[in-house]
């Protein structure tokens, strides 16, 4: 109060008394002195109100200012993005993939699936049960490729067959026209083809090799493909009578993140139920991608 009181003093003062005073830049500093000192005393109070001491408070104010004038040192290398972009130079540009597909009856298929859920164990069972033939090996295929390309793999057998044909018919003239019926009959021309299409016989297994994710893993794209012929089936009788192809086709599309050299189960195919006049059983293929870094 007592400066608050100097103060009004000075300014309520005329400029003859305040001369009079002596060296008035010297008591005007001193007010302002003592007007911070007051105003710190206050905030003090306020600190030790909060149970805090001053001398945290200045020890705070002190150490904080020197923390906040200096920039904090970084590390480049310690960068996640960094250690990312490090990671991944040092990933294999090339790798191979290899796809294996078994098969097994049906109910064997079910029953194994059922009492065994990790696939690096079902892969297992599947090599045992193949060397002693209990599993068949129905396809092997393996397909090398940069990162960033798409690989293919396939064997192929083209095979021609026709699509339409021409109605059987008399011909419009004969020379002599035959009284019986029967005889009459072998003048008349079978059905023949008249328009072919084509179909490839066999596997196609292509491969995009997507991204690296680390040193021992890649994300690639499965594209498998395999056609089969059966057999022909006839449609008409006599003289019309014609055969028409019938195929079978399995495959799969699926993307999966693969891990070096760990066998990881793409899905299944199940061929059409083969035939009972033909002796053969309903089988079910489980298809498993393996990938491994390829060495240059």
């Amino acid at each position: 109060m007592f400066v608050f009181q100097e103060v009004r003093k000075f300014m309520t003062s005329g400029p003859c008394e305040f001369v009079q005073g002596g060296r008035p830049a010297l008591w005007i500093t001193n007010c302002l002195i003592m007007i911070e000192w007051d105003r710190f005393w206050r905030r003090l109070r306020y600190f030790n109100a909060m149970k805090i001491t001053g001398a945290f408070v200045l020890g705070g104010l002190l150490f904080g200012g020197i923390g906040c004038g200096q920039e904090k040192e970084v590390n480049p290398f310690n960068s996640v993005e960094w250690q990312r972009q490090d990671l991944l130079a040092k990933t294999p540009e090339s790798w191979e993939v290899m796809l294996e597909v078994f098969s097994l009856p049906f109910g064997e298929a079910a029953k194994l699936r059922r009492n065994q859920k990790v696939q690096a164990k079902i892969y297992g069972e599947l090599v045992k049960r193949s060397e002693v033939g209990k599993a068949v090996l129905e396809e092997f295929v393996l397909l090398v490729g940069k990162v960033g390309t798409t690989g293919v793999a396939e064997s192929i057998e083209e095979m021609i067959y026709p699509t339409e044909y021409e109605p059987p018919e008399i011909p419009n003239k004969v020379r002599t026209v035959p009284q019986n019926p029967e005889v009459a009959k072998l003048l008349m021309t079978p059905a023949a083809p008249t328009a072919f299409d084509r179909k490839d016989m066999g596997t196609r297994l292509e491969v995009l090799f997507d991204r690296k994710e680390t040193p021992e893993m890649i994300e690639v794209a499965v594209d498998f493909d395999r056609v089969e012929f059966l057999d022909f089936a006839n449609w008409g009788q006599g003289k019309a009578a014609a055969k028409m192809p019938e195929f079978a086709a399995q495959g799969f599309k699926k993307t999966v993140f693969l891990k070096s050299q760990i066998p990881v189960m793409v899905g299944t195919m199940s061929p059409p139920k083969v035939r009972a006049d033909k002796g053969g059983e309903r089988r079910v293929w489980f298809a498993f991608a393996t990938a491994t870094p390829s060495e240059r």
